[in-house]
């Protein structure tokens, strides 16, 4: 009964001619993860469908609850087996987008590490939305600062 989280880091220059080995090593996490993490092209490349909608409802099918596709300053999407949202990221000006991501998923597991019942959050839709524009915040004003640590916002900064 614990919280499962995967997000994989797809780089295609470390996957030269690989990708079909990234995707196959992805699987088994896939099948167990409450929660999947990925960026646009990731979510592409596992699925095998251009169309984000699409794309999820197979992650689904592998077993994934809760699947977090990071769109950039265009927010993000996600997705349960019963519903799909887009939360808006938030309007920054960035400088450095490194760590990012990394801020992102590190807000959004604080945030689901303070749950009593960490695996039904696929089943409070709301709550989650609420998670998600928490991490997009962290992950936006990351991008504000030079370098991943050193731009970390606390969370007062979170909070205001």
């Amino acid at each position: 009964d614990i919280f499962i989280s995967f997000d994989p880091n797809y780089r295609g220059d470390l996957w030269k001619n690989k990708a079909d080995k990234f995707v196959k090593k992805c699987l088994p996490y896939i099948e167990k993860a409450h929660l999947c993490k990925f960026s646009l092209e990731e979510a592409q490349l596992i699925s095998g469908k251009n169309n984000l909608e699409k794309a999820c409802e197979l992650i689904h099918e592998m077993g994934a609850r809760i699947i977090a596709v990071t769109l950039g300053s265009e927010g993000t999407f996600i997705s349960t087996p019963e519903k799909t949202a887009t939360i808006p990221s938030v309007p920054v000006t960035p400088v450095d987008t490194t760590g990012a991501g990394d801020a992102f998923i590190g807000c959004l597991l604080y945030q689901i590490s303070q749950l009593d019942k960490p695996t039904a959050l696929a089943e409070d839709f709301d709550s989650l939305k609420k998670m998600i524009a928490m991490a997009n915040k962290a992950g936006a004003i990351t991008t504000t600062n030079y370098g991943a640590i050193e731009s970390l916002p606390g969370l007062n900064a979170l909070n205001s």
